[in-house]
């Protein structure tokens, strides 16, 4: 065992079977989720183990929150669930402006910063909502949620970032669902589908099939989008299984994951950092490759979601547990040291997202 290695893992690390994830999933703790949440909503950071009030809140991590909290009460309608949904949704509503943006930061005494520009946030809000209006959630909240993503929504289309695209199409593929007569919406996702398809064709080459030039952080929400946009209808599917493999190509080493590291990334024709490696990658990827599986009936898809998710787990390069099972909380990431020791909301929430995730959870209950 390293000097890094969490102790309270009930299993061996890097042998987890598949009836093993599924005894995590069955006892999964939400004691972290719960503690970085007051009455304002998800504080974004804290100090090793405590909430650090200090950096305040996030329309980000309040978005994941929210996502997390629907999946849960769809699973178990229960007050809890539904209390903690009112909470992160009514955080996004009080963030949205007239216009529809939306600003991401929020101090611990509730002042908001001057960050209206539609990043990774907005994307983030359009999924969330689009995924509280496509749910078992009482009527008067899919209405909240509904009305904060149709006033959303053309901003994303003002942004040329390929995560905000892809988030936005997760949303509106969820929307969809909920509303199958919306020709407009329908309309709107072809529009986005195009833009990253039309951004991906721009980029690619034979050697680096992808959509910037750059593999940083939630590479895998591209694809993912992109497999779900197909289920939805669109004509995507070759760009979604071409752009994943590269993925699987650059971050699968003998079926060990291992993210693009966040001291440089890994941009084109140049060196790939192999640290810092961030949870939010080990989880998109968990959840793009279980909706590629669901998409292609691929079993070798269904194997790669759950190495990825065994990152979490001890199979990384560095034998470490990233998740720490008495909490739910999640280590900030692998350093070239071994683990960051502080434990913040992205990191809980991308482990969250990947064990809440409705295709991955199904298949590593049923084997």
């Amino acid at each position: 065992m390293t000097k890094n290695e969490s102790v309270d893992h009930p299993f061996p690390l890097a042998r987890l079977s598949i009836a093993d994830l599924g005894k995590l999933l069955d006892r999964v703790r939400f004691d972290h989720f719960l503690a970085l949440t007051d009455e304002t909503g998800m504080l974004q950071h804290s100090k090793f183990t405590v909430p650090d009030r200090r950096l305040g809140y996030t329309t980000d991590d309040n978005a994941r929150a929210l996502i997390v909290s629907t999946r849960e009460y769809d699973r178990k309608p229960r007050k809890r669930w539904l209390n903690l949904v009112s909470r992160f949704l009514s955080f996004l509503i009080g963030m949205q402006v007239p216009d529809g943006r939306f600003h991401n930061f929020m101090s611990y005494n509730r002042e908001m910063g001057e960050d209206m520009d539609s990043g990774d946030h907005l994307g983030r809000s359009l999924w969330a909502t689009g995924v509280v209006v496509d749910s078992a959630l009482p009527a008067g909240v899919r209405a909240s949620a509904k009305e904060a993503f149709d006033k959303a929504l053309p901003w994303a289309f003002r942004s040329i970032s390929p995560r905000v695209r892809a988030h936005a199409i997760k949303g509106l593929c969820r929307y969809i669902s909920q509303h199958p007569e919306d020709l407009n919406a329908k309309k709107n996702l072809s529009s986005l589908v195009k833009q990253l398809k039309d951004q991906y064709l721009s980029n690619r080459s034979e050697e680096w099939p992808w959509f910037e030039n750059v593999l940083a952080y939630e590479n895998w929400r591209l694809p993912e989008c992109l497999f779900e946009a197909h289920a939805a209808g669109e004509e995507c599917l070759e760009i979604a299984q071409d752009s994943l493999e590269f993925l699987i190509q650059v971050e699968f080493r003998n079926r060990t994951f291992i993210p693009v590291g966040s001291e440089g990334w890994y941009p084109r024709n140049g060196a790939r950092a192999e640290f810092d490696q961030l949870p939010v990658e080990a989880g998109s990827a968990v959840e793009a490759l279980a909706a590629a599986a669901r998409a292609t009936n691929s079993s070798r898809y269904w194997d790669l979601t759950l190495h990825a998710l065994k990152w979490y787990h001890g199979s990384n390069l560095r034998k470490v547990s990233v998740y720490e099972a008495k909490t739910g909380a999640c280590y900030d990431g692998i350093t070239r040291q071994g683990l960051n020791q502080n434990k913040g909301a992205e990191s809980a929430l991308s482990y969250l997202l990947a064990v809440t995730n409705p295709s991955a959870r199904e298949k590593i209950l049923t084997g």
